[in-house]
């Protein structure tokens, strides 16, 4: 990454960098073991072995009792289903029958309750863009843009509460949702990018380089373009999302419903990068000022921090072709993104000592839209279980201002703080989850 030079100096001693968290990996595991806890303490043994054929007979023991009433709004279009759902659970006796007996306490007859294990790939890219404009004479104009890759394994829970319509089986009027998901299996990530651009290459050399090759008009000639490129191994050292939506649907017929929601994401991306390999063009290619540079030590040079709040509105709908089968869509948009992030580069040069010498730290503040959309495919396998496969992605622009920290060998050297800046974020994830309701 280029430096902005229009800085103000400053002296003053470097403060210490906040840690990782080391309790994170005993939080993952909470959150792997405590979900199995709960199945196992809420699925009765007799509930396991139930077989179809007990579930007929509840359905054809509900279909007897609703057509014994003989009201029109309880015939087996109606009231059957939920009569369905109690007989099965009636018959397979357990503690089922106690989770049921208590989602009904907690939220009416027609409530209930669901929770479950999910796994994901994920892959996309964060885009964080800075531009910035010194004096002519000593650069001009100048970007830098730095992608960052997004592809991993993913695990998480879910759990879901809600309302159904009394006219229909598993068709809510009401539902509050809420997944969970964290890095899993794998911290490769790919290569992140780093692309710079500068207006005035002589004047930015002869800036930069402490005198040693001042008036560089002798032997530099200004260059378009991309004036200098790199790529890196990239780990995600810590990926989390959190999203939490409320649905209400307006419509609901026995095949399809139509609803609105309004939700709330968290994001948080966390990478870092190892073995630079960097190539300079123009004045920046194979010569006086050379910014070719291979890493063969393996050795880190920067880490990059994003943390993003999207509060969202949306509509969903769902269309059911077959008696076990749903489809699920949702479309959210959101202006009221908020992103916060982080930058630090360690330089790997004579002036700086790897991991305790920081040469630059970078502070934004974004605002901007974001739009989402998911689709998900249900299949009930019984009255309690059932298997998702989904798919959604997300596009997320902002812009804001960036403030910039530049230190030599532990002290405050310069700062700028009115930078440019933007930081886009676009990715798609293909989840599995399996879910148990009652």
């Amino acid at each position: 990454m280029i430096r902005d030079n229009n800085c103000k100096i400053y002296h003053s001693p470097l403060k210490i960098l906040k840690p990782d968290n080391p309790y994170s990996f005993f939080f993952v595991i909470f959150f792997l073991l405590f979900p199995s806890f709960v199945f196992s303490q809420g699925i009765d043994a007799k509930a396991k072995a139930a077989t179809v054929d007990v579930y007929l007979d509840a359905v054809e023991a509900g279909r007897k009792n609703s057509n014994q009433e003989g009201a029109a709004e309880n015939s087996p279009d109606k009231a059957g289903p939920v009569v369905r759902q109690e007989e099965f659970i009636q018959a397979v006796g357990g503690d089922n029958r106690k989770l049921r007996q208590a989602a009904l306490a907690f939220l009416g007859e027609d409530g209930f309750i669901s929770f479950g294990l999910q796994l994901a790939r994920i892959s996309g890219q964060v885009k964080y863009h800075i531009m910035f404009d010194n004096d002519y004479s000593v650069g001009g104009h100048g970007e830098s843009a730095l992608e960052w890759p997004i592809h991993n394994i993913l695990s998480g829970v879910l759990c879901a509460l809600g309302v159904n319509s009394p006219d229909y089986e598993n068709k809510p009027k009401y539902k509050l949702d809420m997944g969970f998901w964290f890095k899993c299996f794998s911290r490769a990530s790919g290569k992140m990018k780093d692309s710079d651009w500068i207006q005035n290459d002589k004047g930015y050399i002869d800036y930069n380089d402490d005198g040693v090759l001042n008036n560089s008009a002798n032997w530099a000639t200004n260059h378009d373009g991309k004036d200098i490129y790199s790529e890196s191994d990239t780990n995600v050292e810590a990926l989390t999302l959190l999203d939490l939506d409320y649905l209400y649907n307006f419509l609901i017929r026995p095949k399809y419903t139509l609803g609105v929601l309004a939700g709330f994401r968290y994001e948080m991306f966390k990478f870092s990068s190892t073995s630079l390999a960097q190539a300079g063009y123009g004045p920046y290619g194979p010569g006086p000022f050379d910014a070719g540079y291979t890493d063969t030590q393996n050795l880190k040079w920067c880490e990059y921090a994003v943390k993003t709040q999207l509060p969202y509105i949306g509509i969903a709908s769902s269309i059911s072709p077959w008696e076990r089968f749903t489809l699920y869509f949702k479309l959210g948009f959101s202006q009221w993104v908020r992103i916060k992030d982080k930058d630090v580069h360690l330089y790997p040069d004579t002036d700086a000592v790897l991991g305790a010498n920081v040469d630059m730290i970078s502070r934004g503040v974004c605002k901007g839209k974001a739009y989402l959309a998911d689709i998900v495919g249900s299949c009930r396998i019984d009255p309690f279980w059932t298997w998702n496969l989904g798919f959604n992605c997300i596009n997320i622009n902002t812009k804001g201002k960036l403030k910039e920290r530049f230190y030599y060998q532990g002290y405050l050297l310069g700062a700028s703080d009115d930078i440019d800046h933007t930081v886009k974020t676009s990715y798609w994830m293909l989840n599995s989850s399996l879910v148990y309701s009652f």
